[in-house]
C-alpha cells in the first residue's frame, strides 16, 4: 500500500511572483485523494541564497518576488508524519522569433496563417518549445482548441487526423490545444506556419445588427494572442505526460481496457509528488481587421 506523501506544485515563471502549493495524499476507501495542507516547514533558496525559511501558515506560499532567468531554485518541505521532500529547478532563457500574421483574402478563418521564423534559443539550452494561441475579446480570452500545422518537427503526441484538408498550407492534421517541438528538433526549426481553428471573422455570414450572435461565435474578437513557452526538461515532461493521462479515455465496453497501462505523470519531487519546474514565455499579439 502506497504511503501518504507530501505534494508540492510550483511553476517558476519570471513574469509572475513565486507561488508554491502544498497538498498531501490521503488514503480513502476508493483510493487516494489530495487535500490542501498548511503549516508546512519550508526552505526555499535561489542559488544558495535563502528566499524563505520558516513555516507556511497557509496552503500556499506566496512571495512578492519574481524568479530570475538562469538561476537555480531549490526547495525542501517537511511536515510531521510525512517524509521530507525536495526538488530543484532552473529558469530557462525565453524563446523568441519573428512573428507575423497573414490573410490571403479574408474570406474565412481557414485562410488566416500565423508565421513564425528566425527562432532564437541559446545553443546549450535544454528547453523545448510549446506554442499555444488565444482569441482575445474585450471581456474574455479563449484558448483555441484546434491548431492546424503541417511540419514534421512538431511532435505528434497530440496530433489528430481524419479531418478534411483545411487548405494546402496547413493540411488536414490538427493538434489539440498546443504545438510541441522537442529540444532535439528545435535546432532544425527555421519556419513554422499554423492556423488556429475558428480564428477568422465570418464575412460570408450575413450580419444582423439586432442579433450579433448570428455573426458567429467569434463576433467581437479583437486580437489573436500567441504564446511561446520555453519549457525546461521537467516542465516539458510534466505537461506531456499529464496530457497523455488526461487524453486516455477507456470505455466500459472497450476490450482494450484489459491491457491498459496507466500513464505515470512525471514528477521531480524527491520522496513526494507534484512538480517544481521552471519555464519562460514570450507573447505576440495581432490585431484583427475591423471589417
Amino acid at each position: 500500500m502506497e504511503q501518504n506523501r507530501l505534494v508540492v506544485n510550483s511553476l517558476l515563471n519570471p513574469t509572475k511572483p513565486i507561488s508554491v502549493y502544498f497538498y498531501a495524499t490521503e488514503r480513502v476507501d476508493t483510493g487516494y485523494i489530495f487535500s490542501a495542507i498548511r503549516d508546512v516547514k519550508v526552505v526555499l533558496k535561489e542559488d544558495e541564497r535563502i528566499l524563505f525559511d520558516g513555516v507556511c501558515n497557509d496552503t500556499v506560499l506566496h512571495l512578492d518576488y519574481h524568479p530570475k532567468v538562469g538561476s537555480n531554485y531549490a526547495i525542501e518541505a517537511s511536515l510531521s508524519g510525512f517524509e521530507t521532500v525536495s526538488a530543484s529547478a532552473t529558469i530557462p532563457d525565453s524563446i523568441t522569433c519573428k512573428a507575423g500574421m497573414d490573410m490571403t483574402n479574408g474570406n474565412s478563418w481557414s485562410e488566416l496563417f500565423i508565421i513564425l521564423s528566425e527562432f532564437n534559443l541559446p545553443v546549450n539550452s535544454q528547453a523545448s518549445l510549446w506554442i499555444t494561441s488565444y482569441a482575445i475579446f474585450e471581456d474574455r480570452i479563449e484558448q483555441y482548441r484546434d491548431i492546424y500545422a503541417n511540419n514534421l518537427l512538431v511532435d505528434k503526441v497530440n496530433q489528430i487526423s481524419g479531418m478534411p484538408v483545411l487548405n494546402p498550407t496547413v493540411g488536414s492534421l490538427y493538434h489539440d490545444a498546443f504545438l510541441r517541438v522537442k529540444n532535439n528538433n528545435f535546432q532544425d526549426l527555421d519556419r513554422l506556419v499554423f492556423t488556429p481553428a475558428n480564428s477568422g471573422y465570418y464575412k460570408y455570414i450575413e450580419f444582423d445588427p439586432e442579433n450579433p450572435e448570428s455573426f458567429g461565435p467569434w463576433y467581437g474578437q479583437k486580437q489573436i494572442g500567441i504564446k511561446l513557452i520555453s519549457a525546461s526538461r521537467e516542465y516539458d515532461q510534466y505537461c506531456r505526460t499529464l496530457y497523455l493521462q488526461k487524453s486516455m479515455i477507456i470505455y466500459d465496453n472497450d476490450i482494450s481496457a484489459i491491457v491498459y497501462q496507466p500513464i505515470q505523470v512525471y514528477s521531480n519531487i524527491k520522496n513526494g509528488m507534484g512538480i517544481f519546474a521552471g519555464l519562460n514565455e514570450t507573447n505576440y499579439y495581432f490585431d484583427l481587421p475591423n471589417e
